[in-house]
């Protein structure tokens, strides 16, 4: 069959108190000091004892915050905090800890997350996928993304732009072709992601005529 199938492929600086950081700016337009402010472990006490560890907004942003700078060891403090809470089932913060995961370098913690969240959506799903491409493993990304063509996850153009990476990673023509036509099926043709993710993916694969067509 020629469709895309599961078988295809099997901190900078201390911060010395809470009112170094504009909380309420933070929440609102966070500025990269702010943001970087945000990531000191010193401050997650303070931050519970003002209440705003127990917004899942808030906890959800510091996440983010995590996997910008790289914050692992602030990461670690707030999944903890996570499962204290009783997040775990908000599905953004757990996509954001998939994230932070990833970004901080431990897909396979990422990949333990993953498999114990009930309920995953496309962001999910991404950000796991874009996780195992940074550490140079495609053919998982791969399988990763046909299965998230098996239960149905509806692919937004990040999900083509991933795979199209990932193709390239694998320096399959005929399997980024496959992609490239799903991303087509799917209303991607103009979107600037995809078509960024398609000359590279063609170029990778010596097809320059396809590239520049």
């Amino acid at each position: 069959s020629g469709a895309v199938t599961t078988h295809n492929y099997h901190i900078q600086g201390p911060v010395n108190s809470l009112h170094s950081c504009d909380f309420q700016d933070f929440t609102t337009h966070p500025g990269n000091n702010q943001l970087n402010c945000f990531t000191d472990l010193n401050l997650l006490a303070e931050f519970h004892q003002h209440g705003f560890l127990h917004r899942p907004h808030i906890v959800n942003r510091i996440i983010s915050t995590c996997s910008k700078f790289g914050s692992y060891s602030v990461g670690i403090q707030m999944h903890t905090h996570v499962i204290k809470m009783g997040f775990g089932s908000n599905i953004y913060i757990s996509s954001a800890l998939v994230d932070m995961y990833c970004k901080c370098g431990t897909v396979v913690s990422a990949h333990h997350l993953f498999d114990e969240i009930p309920e995953r959506n496309a962001v999910t799903w991404n950000s796991l996928i874009s996780g195992y491409l940074e550490t140079l493993c495609p053919g998982t990304a791969m399988y990763l993304f046909t299965e998230m063509l098996r239960f149905g996850i509806f692919l937004t153009p990040y999900s083509i732009s991933a795979a199209l990476v990932g193709c390239a990673q694998l320096e399959d023509c005929w399997l980024g072709a496959q992609v490239h036509a799903l991303g087509l099926k799917f209303g991607f043709e103009f979107n600037v992601v995809v078509g960024t993710g398609l000359i590279d993916m063609y170029a990778k694969c010596l097809d320059i005529e396809a590239s520049r067509s």
